[in-house]
């Protein structure tokens, strides 16, 4: 009941959070499309596979979900792992003043598929690099031979850490504005058709 909760003011949040493209007007915030998300990932998969030539894909929950699944169309051979991290109190989207790990990699998976291994992340966006940041540090744990970031937008502001890790590849670099995903559209024919 508890997540139901959870779920139902994260939702009406939700409702509010559309408004700055609306108020904003053009310029001040963007509506990315599937298709967009989808030649970002062709855009820059050549480029990973050339100068990073990845071992495993592992993808942050939520926005890392859907374009590691399309990265994965180009590195079929790939086994592609979640994790999640929270920068976020519940439903009032309060910043904690440090991520939480909500779901992470267990023993077994973390041998067979990190340690040692070249770990591409993949995430929708790099705004502070606040989440980015603490999955470096957790991932280190695990020991893998290198790993890179894969992000299908950095905004271009101050971040949390600015060079590390050695490797960024990134689909589009965008001033510091709102941008709303397909998969956080309540109702994704309105965000397609830009309402």
């Amino acid at each position: 009941m508890a997540g139901l909760y959870a779920m139902t003011g994260f939702n009406a949040f939700r409702k509010d959070m559309v408004h700055p493209l609306k108020q904003q007007g053009k310029g001040h915030g963007l509506r990315v499309s599937y298709v967009e998300v989808h030649k970002l990932v062709a855009l820059r998969a050549p480029e990973i596979q050339r100068s990073f030539s990845p071992e495993t894909i592992l993808c942050i929950g939520g926005g890392g979900y859907i374009p590691g699944r399309i990265l994965r169309t180009y590195f079929p051979s790939l086994p592609l792992l979640a994790v999640t991290i929270s920068l976020y109190v519940d439903e009032q989207l309060e910043v904690r003043p440090e991520p939480l790990l909500v779901q992470w990699l267990d023993e077994p998976t973390a041998a067979r598929h990190i340690r040692g291994k070249r770990v591409l992340v993949v995430d929708d966006i790099d705004d502070t690099r606040t989440t980015l940041a603490k999955l470096c540090v957790e991932l280190r744990k695990l020991q893998p031979a290198d790993m890179a970031f894969f992000v299908l937008h950095s905004k271009r502001k101050s971040k949390v850490i600015e060079s590390d890790p050695s490797r960024w590849f990134i689909g589009q670099q965008i001033d510091d504005i709102w941008l709303e995903y397909p998969w956080n559209a309540l109702d994704p024919e309105k965000h397609h058709q830009g309402l």
